[in-house]
């Protein structure tokens, strides 16, 4: 099945109003009372695509001010769940070496799939 150019950017479009399931807006609550968590986006998309859902999501942009950095895996050329888009991250968090110190949430089967991901430390 290929796709035409139009529904290509009709799917990328819907990308940036994403709703958020139902367990979400209370971690935001939790977010804002928590100042000793350094919250993270962490995606397989790019960093554009991330910032733009960041900030037109409906439901995403209220809360952009959480996340203190936008880490996406384009610098390192692989994707999730690749174990270098991880040490990757602990770089970029200020983690390298210290990745005991870093929680990644997702409500993702396997936790690592392009989605927000969290970084908690």
């Amino acid at each position: 099945m290929s796709l035409e150019a139009n529904e290509i950017d009709d799917l990328m479009k819907a990308y940036d109003t994403l709703s958020l399931f139902p367990d979400v807006p209370p971690l935001f609550t939790h977010l804002e009372e928590s100042s000793h968590i350094h919250p993270v986006v962490f995606s397989n998309g790019t960093s554009s695509m991330i910032n733009t859902s960041l900030a037109q999501s409906p439901d995403l942009s209220p809360h952009n001010h959480l996340f203190k950095q936008v880490v996406v895996v384009e610098k390192v050329k692989k994707f999730k769940p690749h174990p270098d888009v991880y040490s990757h991250l602990c770089k970029e968090v200020g983690k390298e070496g210290k990745e005991g110190e870093v929680w990644l949430i997702s409500g993702n089967p396997f936790g690592k799939l392009c989605q927000l991901f969290y970084v908690l430390f």
